[in-house]
């Protein structure tokens, strides 16, 4: 055992707490940097800043529209202020009014935020992305008990977790959700629970981890529109079942995908009824021409970029380290998914996730009819049920590679901090 491992074993927790702890401060430093500014005044900097955010005042609007009355809008403005109450609506130029498609979740809860800090005299656009930032804290924990678990499957030492935990709370577009106003936040800690919920239902299936399943599959749909990815995939699961005569295990993913459907059908309710579509513009059969297949590489920089980057001397030692990650992470794939079947449903989800952000990129419905690859528009951030599938099986390579034995915590903790850097910067 290396000096390294023994210091790990004998001091787990503490590098655990250190990680958890770095991760937080990071990001709200990137907070506490935005507030200042030669503006003179906290809200009007963190204000400057929020073109980083994609779609900022349309989720800002929706919760203090919200906070206001107590139900979800119909429509709120996208790029515009719309007041103190989030109800103002100008149809001209770049402030054109958009539906409001997502899932409510996250909006009644930011809104409970702005109302309770609003009682405390405290500025609630700072609160609401502090709150972030404990969200994505939460995230991390999940992660780790995610990792731990797959740890415990394959035998593997706490340098597996160690690693695969620093990797998770520092990648760009974690660090990204961590200061977000989005649902997609509040999404993030259901996608893990639910990861992390399966696999346990995987190798040991009981009406606990089953009621447990449907619970986090739901919250996930509540949450954001993406959370029908997991539903998606445990339907793929239970036909295999099906398929296998497991019946079991079959019978136990039905109760928790009818769960699942009890607690998080109203967004798709919803939609039908107002937008005649149940996930908005996902699956619609028209479509503006704001993207085409051309822009999907961009995607990857986008995800790799979490803020878009803040210092240009980094680019290739980030580029490389791009690279790397993504060619550790196939091999890990290729490697080990045959392994566990609650790995093979992480990287399902990923896969659904490409899927989706491909037919918001090149609409196959419209392929169908016109011939045309167009689609109304897509991000990186989407990509974020990539984060574990990065973080674990890099990292399961990562600890097995002998050449590299003594020098990998140091080279992931050093990407760490890299990745820390350019996030803090971007705020500059």
């Amino acid at each position: 055992m290396s000096s390294l491992e023994k210091f790990l074993e004998e001091h787990f927790k503490l590098v655990i707490f250190f990680i958890l702890a770095i991760a937080f401060i990071v990001s709200l430093l990137g907070i506490v940097i935005a507030t200042n500014c030669n503006l003179n005044d906290a809200e009007k900097c963190m204000l400057s800043k929020e073109y980083l955010m994609p779609d900022f005042y349309w989720h800002y609007n929706t919760i203090r529209y919200v906070a206001s009355y107590g139900e979800f809008p119909v429509v709120v403005m996208e790029d515009c202020d719309a007041g103190p109450a989030g109800d103002i609506i100008i149809d001209e130029g770049e402030c054109d009014p958009k539906d409001m498609y997502h899932s409510p979740l996250y909006y009644f809860t930011a809104a409970g935020i702005y109302k309770l800090i609003n009682i405390f005299n405290i500025n609630n656009l700072i609160a609401l992305h502090i709150s972030s930032i404990f969200i994505i804290l939460i995230t991390n924990v999940l992660f780790l008990l995610l990792s731990t678990e797959i740890s415990k499957i394959y035998n593997l030492r706490k340098k597996f977790i160690v690693a695969s935990l620093a990797i998770f709370s520092f990648l760009p577009v974690h660090l990204f959700h961590s200061v977000m106003i989005h649902d997609g936040v509040l999404f993030y800690p259901f996608l893990i629970a639910t990861i992390y919920m399966f696999i346990k239902f995987s190798n040991q299936p009981s009406l606990k981890y089953s009621i447990f399943l449907g619970i986090f599959i739901g919250l996930s749909l509540l949450s954001f529109l993406a959370g029908l990815m997991s539903f998606i995939v445990v339907g793929l699961f239970l036909t295999f079942y099906l398929m296998q005569k497991k019946y079991y295990k079959s019978k136990l993913l039905s109760m928790s995908l009818i769960i699942g459907t009890v607690i998080g059908i109203y967004p798709i309710i919803r939609n039908i009824i107002l937008y005649k579509n149940p996930i908005g513009p996902f699956l619609s059969d028209f479509v503006i021409h704001n993207t085409d297949i051309s822009r999907f590489p961009f995607y990857f920089g986008a995800f790799w970029g979490g803020i878009y980057g803040g210092l240009n001397i980094l680019f290739i030692p980030l580029a490389l380290i791009t690279l790397a990650l993504t060619g550790l992470t196939i091999y890990g794939i290729v490697k080990y998914y045959q392994n566990n079947k609650g790995l093979n449903f992480m990287i399902l989800i990923g896969l659904v996730t490409l899927f989706f952000l491909f037919q918001m990129t090149c609409n196959i419905f419209t392929l169908l009819k016109t011939g045309s690859c167009i689609g109304t528009f897509g991000h990186g951030k989407y990509l974020v049920s990539l984060n574990p599938i990065i973080a674990i099986f890099s990292s399961m390579v990562l600890i097995n590679l002998k050449c590299f034995k003594k020098i990998v915590l140091p080279l992931v903790f050093l990407v760490s901090i890299l990745f820390a850097v350019d996030f803090i910067f971007a705020f500059i």
